[in-house]
Order: C-alpha cells, then structure tokens, then sequence
C-alpha cells in the first residue's frame, strides 16, 4: 500500500488567512478518524522506511504542517497529543519569534497577536514530541533564486532549527513546493535525510526520498458535512490530482486556450 503524507498550514476558526484554514472541530475529527481507521507514524521514520525498503504498517500516513503558524501550537498540539499523533512543523525561520507577518499574509491577517510561532512554543512542542524540519529562511521559489542563495536558504534555516531546539533536523519541505533537480542535489547535500513536495498522491519503496507526495488538507469545512468521503477524498490525493489538473488547465488556458478546451492536455 502507498504511503500516505498530509499537509495542514492553519488549524483556526478564524478565516482571516490567505491559506484556507481547517477549522479546530474539522481538525479534531480528522485525527481522531487518523487514530481509528489509520496508522500515524513520524514523516521520518516513514521516510527510513520508503529509503530501505521496510515493510509499512497498513494505512501508514504522516502528518505535517507547513510554514509554523502559532495556531499549531494553539489548536493543533493539543488534538495531536488527545489522540497520540505524531507530527512534523517545517518552519520558515525568518518569521519565527520575529513577529514578522509573510508577504502573503499582508492585507489577510486582521489579529492581534503573533501569527507566528515563537521559539518558546517550539522548544515546548519539540519536548512534547512533536518533530520540526525546515520550509527555509524566508519562503522563495527556490528553483528562481541563485544557486548560493537557494543554498543559503536551505542549510542555514536548519542550523538554526538545531540550535533552538537542540536535536538534528533531517526534513525540509520546499516552500510552495517548487523544486528542481538542483533543489533535490542542495537538499541531499545539507544533510536532509527527506524531503516533501506538494505533489498529490501516496508513496512508495524506491521513490525519491527527497521529492516524496505530500497531499495539502484544505477542504472548507462545508465540503466535510459528508465527513468521512470528504476526508478520505483528501487523504488519498484525489482531490489534490483534481485541483492539479485544474491549475494545468487553467495555466495552458492564458497560453493557449483553443487547447485547454480541447483536451485539458498539460
């Protein structure tokens, strides 16, 4: 069976967020659907797996979180540790305890306090055993950037993970999940064990350890009134295939519109 990898950036009520938030009561039955009918592992112990071949256990699925917005802390580490989850937060380290609020945040995010986590709550969580990769300083299309930019980007956000929380960061997840060949070879060269994508769909022994599918959770909560089709629908990776095919299309239709009516071909 594949092996299943999701992704979450914000779990809030609140949807003053560029990013569609899952809403807290939404989060607190994935995961306790995930504790039912599923096995949650460690993203890292998943990726040992996948790289040596080890035998997975049915309806392996690791969960994750992209960029390290404070909500996790608030909402989600509670639901995770209820139900026993593991977890892995990428952290984009320029916007940690800096009060700094992302460029795509700007002209979204209507609250007061910090919408980012700060070091405290990550240390507690890294003691609490909630696992912490790198998403980068600052968030760049990596593939876009010079060279030792990208590798700037890369290797010093996971010195400095390290040295906050004091344990190895072997994860790294590519902002907006644009990657290259070059990315993958920085990547490996940093000292990253894996690294995930947004590429929808599961996983399997031999795929590249470092551009493993990662399927993003981002339903609105309407969508999850015929919970658990909803959820499953996402965990899977077919509504993320969808939503792919509808930005390819879309993407041919600027350049060339005759063709996307004609066969949606990439």
């Amino acid at each position: 069976m594949k092996a299943i990898i999701i992704c979450y950036h914000c779990v809030k009520d609140e949807m003053n967020s560029y990013l569609r938030p899952t809403t807290v009561s939404d989060f607190d039955r994935q995961m306790q659907y995930l504790s039912a009918r599923y096995c949650p592992m460690s993203l890292e112990r998943m990726a040992c797996c996948l790289r040596d071949h080890t035998p997975l256990p049915p309806r392996a699925v690791a969960v994750t979180f992209d960029d390290g917005y404070q909500d996790n802390y608030i909402n989600a580490y509670p639901v995770l540790r209820r139900y026993n989850i593991p977890a892995t937060v990428f952290l984009a380290t320029h916007f940690i305890g800096t009060g700094e609020i992302p460029a795509w945040e700007e002209g979204y995010y209507t609250g007061k306090k910090a919408l980012m986590l700060s070091w405290e709550q990550v240390r507690e969580m890294s003691d609490g055993g909630v696992a912490f990769g790198s998403h980068t300083l600052s968030h760049p299309f990596l593939t876009r950037i010079p060279r030792k930019q990208c590798e700037w980007e890369v290797g010093r956000s996971k010195e400095i993970i390290e040295q906050q929380i004091g344990k190895p960061v072997t994860t790294f997840a590519y902002p907006s999940g644009d990657f290259d060949s070059q990315t993958r070879e920085i990547v490996r060269e940093a000292g990253y064990c894996a690294a995930v994508s947004i590429r929808a769909g599961g996983n399997r022994p031999g795929d590249d350890i470092h551009a493993l599918r990662r399927n993003v959770i981002q339903l609105k909560s309407a969508c999850h009134m015929v919970f658990p089709v909803s959820f499953v629908a996402e965990l899977s990776g077919a509504v993320g295939h969808v939503r792919d095919s509808y930005y390819r299309v879309r993407k041919i239709g600027v350049h060339d519109g005759r063709r996307a009516l004609v066969d949606g071909a990439p």
